[in-house]
């Protein structure tokens, strides 16, 4: 039987950015920030809640939210790390969620097709984490079923998401997608370069 419910979105933009020297979230992309880009595919794919976890560029990105109104919440430690970024977005989680895909702010060129068919490979295997990968490569996002919620909101600050994935290594469905996104973070200026001249993902 499919699990009720939406899958819901949290979005990791707590980082300072300090490669990149400015807001990845806010950074320019087809006429939108990567915020927006992120947001509006979700969207398609289908998620429901859409939950953004900001740190230090809170205020600026509050000033540009997507039209489809996410809610912003504030890591108030983001220099702990990305997983204490991951911890306030799932506290921030409505009760309904039954998991959520966890998507990073800079890896802004993941397709809405890959969003969809991360969530509908969830749904055919509720229960499980749901990673993807491509030329053998794992990537981002990943779909986190609700039952691994409270234990990753027990891991320590110095570990990583990574750590409940390798505790139920038998629960995880990896799904190959032909989608450069999933493995192209973009985290200096030399990145953000190349994705707007066409390099990143080919």
């Amino acid at each position: 039987m499919a699990p009720r419910g939406r899958v819901a979105g949290v979005i990791l933009a707590g980082g300072d950015s300090t490669r990149m020297g400015r807001p990845k979230a806010l950074l320019p992309l087809e006429g939108k920030t990567f915020l927006e880009v992120i947001c509006e595919r979700l969207g398609q794919a289908g998620a429901g809640q859409l939950v953004i976890v900001a740190g230090s560029a809170a205020q600026a990105i509050r000033e540009r939210l997507p039209a489809l109104r996410p809610r912003l919440v504030v890591n108030p430690r983001p220099e702990l790390g990305q997983l204490s970024s991951l911890q306030v977005g799932v506290r921030a989680l409505g009760t309904d969620a039954p998991a959520a895909i966890v998507c990073l702010v800079d890896h802004p060129t993941v397709t809405s097709r890959t969003y969809e068919r991360l969530i509908q490979s969830w749904r055919l295997q509720p229960g499980s984490i749901v990673l993807p990968i491509r030329n053998g490569k794992h990537g981002h996002p990943i779909v986190l079923d609700r039952r691994y919620f409270a234990e990753l909101l027990a891991l320590p600050p110095e570990a990583t998401m990574r750590a409940i994935v390798h505790r139920n290594d038998d629960e995880t469905l990896d799904v190959e997608v032909d989608d450069p996104g999933v493995n192209s973070d973009v985290d200096t200026p030399e990145d953000y370069e190349r994705l707007v001249g066409g390099e990143v993902g080919r």
